[in-house]
């Protein structure tokens, strides 16, 4: 098994000789921006590699190459051949390479939450340091829902927002 970590112009040129490009990130991620021609499969699905078109080169990148490189496992287990986008798109966006890019797909939901946490727990403060010490409270209660977020994996401030207005084109594409 020989799984290679290329660069975004090596990656280029193997695209340009018509290697297989995979986004890995969650279709929302994908839908926002990805390279050109790249088709999605999110991690998760990966093991499956009856929906891979037949291709001697196949390229996985992510956003900045950390999901490849903690995902190498199903890589070599998956695959005898594969290469690793240094950098993911990140990288070849800064190589000005080409990407397709939909700014009116929403952010993915984790960039969303973590505004969303971040602006709450400013809001708490400034409120508790101006108004009532009682404002801390909604930083105390933004902090413990992280906590737990991160320990049982489920996010309920996620749920709330996969459901906002700007979301609802996603899910009925996902669906």
């Amino acid at each position: 098994m020989s799984i290679i970590e290329i660069s975004a112009t090596e990656a280029n040129q193997m695209r340009l000789k018509k290697a297989l490009i995979v986004d890995i990130r969650s279709p929302q991620e994908y839908l926002r921006e990805h390279i050109t021609h790249a088709i999605n499969i999110p991690i998760e699905d990966l093991g499956n590699k009856t929906q891979l078109p037949k291709s001697e080169n196949i390229i996985f990148y992510c956003k900045a190459g950390n999901r490849t490189k903690t995902n190498i496992h199903i890589f070599e287990k998956t695959f005898t051949q594969a290469y690793l986008l240094k950098g993911g798109i990140d990288a070849w966006k800064t190589n000005h390479l080409p990407t397709t890019q939909d700014k009116t797909q929403p952010i993915d939901i984790q960039r969303q939450v973590q505004i969303t946490t971040g602006l709450l727990i400013l809001i708490g403060l400034l409120l508790g340091y101006t108004i009532s010490t009682w404002f801390f409270l909604i930083s105390t209660g933004v902090g413990t829902g992280l906590v737990f977020a991160g320990i049982s994996g489920y996010c309920g401030l996620a749920k709330v927002l996969m459901k906002a207005p700007w979301n609802t084109k996603y899910i009925s594409i996902k669906n």
